[in-house]
Order: C-alpha cells, then sequence, then structure tokens
C-alpha cells in the first residue's frame, strides 16, 4: 500500500482504516504497529528503509525500487495471467476493495504507455496549444527524514494535477532562466511538535505568491490527520487560483508563468455558483481540445449539476452529463477527483444512487485528502438511508476544507446532511449563512425551509418561502413531494409529509 501511494508514505490512520476497519481504533493501532515491526525483522539490513513516527509511515524514496512503475513490465505481467497481490490474506472488507480498485487499474495499463496525467492516445490535441505552467516540487528540512514536508509535497502535487492542465515536476532540476511556480515546504521540530511552512514562489526571482504555516503538535494525534489534510487543501487551492490568474493573498507577481483556462473557469465557477453555465462549459472544452484532460470534461459535466439545481435543465442535461462523464472516467480512471464529481452527477443528476456510493467511496480510497470526494460520500450515504453517517462525511469535508472556493458549496452539502440527520439547528445556522454569502443560489433555501418545517418553526419557514419565491416564483411546499423538484435527498427520506405541513402563503 505504501508502493502504490504517489509518496510512498500513508498515515498511520489510513492504514488502519483500511486494514482493520472492522475493530476498535485502540486494537488497530496496535495491529499496525504489530505489523511494522515484523516487515522491519524482515527486512533485515534493509530494515531502515521503513520510517514511521506517531502519525506516518513511509518508504524512504532513495531506498527502494518500485517494479509496477514499469508500466511496460506490468502489463506483460498481467498478459502473462498473473494477478496483482495474488495471494493476500487479508479479509478486511475496506482492503478488499482497495485491492479490487488497484487490480482494475493495473488492467488498464497499456504496454509501454505514458505515466498518469498523459493524454490518451484516442485523443487528438491541439499542436498550438499554450505551454502549460511548471509546478517544481521541493521539500526542505533542518536535518533528517523530513516525512511531513514530503507528504504535503506529493498530496499537494497529486490535488493540482488532478485538476487541471499543469506539468507538476518532483525535485528541483530548472535551468536558471526557466520561469515556473516553486511549491517549498519546510519541516523543522518545535518542541514536541513539528512546524511546517508552505510557500509558492514564482521564479526566477522568487517573488512570493503565497505562504502558509502549521504547527503539527505529539499531543494532538486525534486531529492530526486533519489538519494535515486541510493545510494540504489550502495549499491546493492557492496554487490553482495562482495559476488561474488569482492570489488568494494578494496580487500577482508581474513576471507569472502561462495561467490555465481550466483553472480561471474553476474559479469562475465556484464565486458565480454555476451561472453563466454556457460560456464555463465552452471555456472548459477549448481546455480539453488543448490538453486532452478528463477532468475538463468532469468538470463541465459537473456544471450540468448547477443547471438542474436551479431548474435550468434543458432536455440534454442528463444526455450530455452521462456522456461527459463517462469519457472523464475513461481517460482518467485513477483520478480521485474525476470519481468524486461523477458521483455527484450519477446522484444528483442521473439519480443512480448505488453507482453514486460506489463512486464516492472509490475517490476516498484513492486521495482521503479529497474535499468533495467527502462531501459527495456524505450526499450519496444520505441518498441511501445513512443520514448520520452522511452528515458525517460531509461534515469532516468542512472540517478539511479551509476557507477555499468551495466553501460555500461544501457547507450546503452540510446544511443538506445535518437536515436529513435531524440536526436541524446546526442545518439552519449553516443554512441561513450560505444565504447571506450567496443569496440568489436556491437550493440551500430549499433544505433551510425544510429545516424549519421539521423544527416546527413555521413563522420562519414562511419568511424562508418568501425569499425562494424571489429567485423562484412558482414556490409552493407541494413542490417538495414533486419528483421533478430537486430536492431528492429530502423526497426519498420521508422526512416530511407535504399533507401535514401547513401550507406557506
Amino acid at each position: 500500500m505504501l508502493c502504490e501511494s504517489p509518496e510512498l508514505r500513508c498515515t498511520r490512520v489510513a492504514l488502519q482504516d483500511q486494514l482493520w476497519s472492522d475493530r476498535e481504533q485502540a486494537q488497530g493501532a496496535t495491529s499496525l504497529r504489530q505489523a511494522l515491526s515484523e516487515i522491519r525483522r524482515s527486512l533485515g539490513d534493509y530494515r531502515d528503509v521503513l520510517r514511521a513516527d506517531n502519525r506516518m509511515v513511509a518508504l524512504d524514496r532513495g531506498g527502494v525500487t518500485i517494479d509496477i512503475d514499469d508500466h511496460a513490465k506490468v502489463a506483460a505481467a498481467i498478459g502473462r495471467g498473473l494477478i496483482y497481490l495474488d495471494g493476500i490474506g487479508v479479509k478486511d472488507p475496506e482492503f478488499e476493495d482497495w485491492l479490487r480498485d488497484r487490480r482494475l487499474a493495473h488492467e488498464d495499463v497499456a504496454p509501454a504507455e505514458t505515466p498518469v496525467f498523459k493524454v490518451s492516445k484516442t485523443v487528438v490535441v491541439d499542436a498550438r496549444k499554450p505551454p502549460l505552467p511548471i509546478l517544481h516540487l521541493s521539500a526542505l528540512s533542518d536535518g533528517g527524514f523530513a516525512m511531513f514536508a514530503e507528504h504535503v509535497l506529493h498530496a499537494v502535487g497529486k490535488g493540482v494535477a488532478e485538476a487541471g492542465a499543469v506539468d507538476v515536476r518532483f525535485g528541483f532540476d530548472a535551468e536558471p532562466s526557466d520561469l515556473f511556480y516553486l511549491l517549498e515546504v519546510g519541516e523543522r521540530a518545535l518542541g514536541e511538535g513539528t512546524a511546517l511552512h508552505v510557500r509558492l514562489r514564482v521564479m526566477p526571482g522568487g517573488s512570493v505568491c503565497w505562504q502558509k504555516s502549521e504547527v503539527m503538535t505529539a499531543s494532538d494525534t486525534a486531529n492530526a490527520g486533519a489538519t494535515l489534510s486541510r493545510l494540504i487543501n489550502q495549499c491546493i487551492d492557492g496554487t490553482i487560483s495562482a495559476f488561474g490568474g488569482m492570489r488568494p493573498f494578494g496580487r500577482l507577481p508581474p513576471n507569472d508563468p502561462a495561467v490555465t483556462e481550466s483553472a480561471a473557469v474553476l474559479h469562475r465557477m465556484w464565486s458565480s455558483v454555476g451561472s453563466n453555465p454556457g460560456a464555463l462549459i465552452l471555456e472548459l472544452q477549448e481546455s480539453y481540445d488543448r490538453y486532452g484532460r478528463g477532468i475538463d470534461l468532469a468538470w463541465q459535466a459537473f456544471i450540468w449539476c448547477f443547471v438542474v439545481g436551479e431548474r435550468r435543465d434543458s432536455p440534454q442535461a442528463k444526455f450530455d452529463a452521462r456522456r461527459l462523464i463517462t469519457q472523464a472516467i475513461e481517460l482518467e480512471p485513477g483520478n480521485s477527483l474525476v470519481l468524486a464529481l461523477a458521483s455527484h452527477i450519477y446522484g444528483f443528476v442521473l439519480r443512480e444512487f448505488e453507482v453514486a456510493l460506489d463512486l464516492a467511496e472509490r475517490s476516498i480510497r484513492l486521495d482521503r485528502n479529497n474535499i468533495l470526494g467527502w462531501a459527495f460520500l456524505g450526499v450519496a450515504r444520505v441518498n441511501v438511508g445513512q443520514h448520520e453517517k452522511g452528515y458525517q462525511a460531509a461534515a469532516y469535508a468542512r472540517r478539511i476544507a479551509g476557507e477555499g472556493p468551495a466553501r460555500d458549496f461544501v457547507d450546503g452539502i452540510v446544511a443538506l446532511t445535518a437536515c436529513m440527520a435531524s440536526r436541524f439547528d446546526e442545518a439552519i445556522k449553516m443554512g441561513e449563512t450560505i444565504n447571506a454569502r450567496r443569496p440568489v443560489f436556491a437550493p440551500p433555501l430549499r433544505y433551510l425551509i425544510a429545516s424549519y418545517l421539521l423544527a416546527e418553526d413555521y413563522e420562519r419557514a414562511h419568511l424562508t418561502v418568501h425569499r425562494l419565491r424571489e429567485l423562484e416564483p412558482d414556490f409552493e411546499t407541494r413542490l417538495l413531494a414533486d419528483p421533478e423538484y430537486p430536492v431528492e435527498p429530502l423526497r426519498r427520506s420521508g422526512l416530511i409529509d407535504v399533507r401535514k405541513v401547513p401550507l406557506l402563503t
């Protein structure tokens, strides 16, 4: 599992969740310690290639060679009938799901094919495409193996590369005159904890686009995973914002490298909650035509969710959404962000709820830092009746999201799942906050009305109906039971019987 992770490292919590998910946390931690001791013993003189502290487990990148990195050899082995990790006797359901996904992924590898994030041979790419922004990754430490810095660095690189067209390069091998971004993660001991400092610079010259710091304390192991994920996501958001021509913490330097269309479109999509979808889709299609990335198709399909949610859907919505997301998955089956977006499309637009749940779970198994993966896992669980588990997943997404551009959207999902989990106070608080920030976005108001009705606060429900009617003049509470009205989780839950609630005029 360490060899399969791009950064050759995992958190202890992630390993426990996938290998001993049916045990209590303390039992899982004990089992992991025993397993690590046995592995180190079996390595003999090479035991030091396996490194671990109280939060992370990692392989020394310079001390191991990974045979599955050679795509031609993998394809040849599968062609001879060999099965990846054949004979593994671990029966944990989470591990079995992970193993099945990895076997499918390796079976999809073509002989001598290029690495992850390259363009499929079936895609015709515009030869006039502008140069991609280049992102170099560099870890710094005050001595020793920079475990946290390496983990953050590779997780950010993976997240940025999955989100759009960018040339991510691990290591620092650029010419002094080259124009590129440099992401640096510094790590140093600080008392009983570890201090991390991340900054994005534009080279040459070294002007700083943004910087972030975080302190990991040894005493706060329960929150360590979420703290690290939040830092990673803040760095992903900041880097993508820079690629889109925005500065999350100031203005762009004058010698800014190439800006990608998809990054700029994503910024406008989140800030406008999907308004003017035609223009957004057209620009994403232009990015796809240039670079052939499946994620640009997935974002196009996702924009149809805004169209459906705002009741502006045309007859082609379902057809186009399915076509786009199917092609996106074919191009990038191992992209956790593509799978997360696919989950929402299958649940919200296509209403294939079991498929949506499976896609969300796969997304999280590929990347546990994926904000949208956790958020859409919450929606998918709610749609199959797992209301409290759905809320917990969505709440975790909010916990690791920071203040990125998707924050209001994630807050809306938390409000939805809180309503379904009968956490009406939280649903109301969240819904009112979102409405204050995005007053022309209708979907949160629908669940805010439902939350007030379920809390039997009919006066505020009545006032909220009037707010929604400014956006949807035809709204009446009876629409909450209409199969065509976009509140499917609420309808499937059976929480509201519209025949028994007061008529709100």
